[in-house]
């Protein structure tokens, strides 16, 4: 079985301008609170007192900056619809090939379009048609198809 086309699950409008804009106001948020607090410090130490309000709007800023970033990190933000999207070979599973070296103690090769790959398994003989049942990292577990 070979994979289809990728189809977009989600309109790439509304939400990702959204995260782009939150992200963007993230990256601002932090200079303008240090400012904040850097000039109500001067205003505080020559004494005049809208210097304590400009403090507190700077401790004000980056503590909403901070919580922007805590919601920003948060998993459920960046769980995707699509399980194995950031895992390659997951497309591989349920596939079939061809075994070109066999598979002798649980170790051979398999070919799977164009490429040549390392399988584990049953052992079987060259020429055996498999069915992909696993992808880690760069070896295929497979059965007999």
């Amino acid at each position: 079985m070979k994979p289809g086309p990728l189809k977009r699950t989600r309109p790439m409008g509304g939400q990702s301008s959204l995260l782009v804009i939150v992200a963007t106001i993230s990256l601002v948020l932090p200079v303008v609170g240090v400012g904040f607090l850097g000039w109500g410090g001067y205003r505080l130490a020559v004494a005049e007192p809208q210097g304590g309000l400009l403090v507190a709007a700077g401790a004000g800023i980056i503590i909403i900056d901070i919580v922007l970033d805590v919601m920003w990190a948060h998993p459920s933000i960046g769980a995707s619809e699509e399980p194995g999207l950031s895992r390659p070979g997951t497309d591989l599973v349920g596939r079939t090939g061809i075994v070109t070296q066999a598979i002798v103690l649980g170790r051979g090769k398999v070919q799977l379009g164009d490429t040549e790959w390392i399988a584990e398994g049953g052992d079987l003989d060259a020429g055996r048609l498999v069915r992909v049942l696993a992808v880690k990292d760069v070896v295929l577990s497979v059965e007999a198809a």
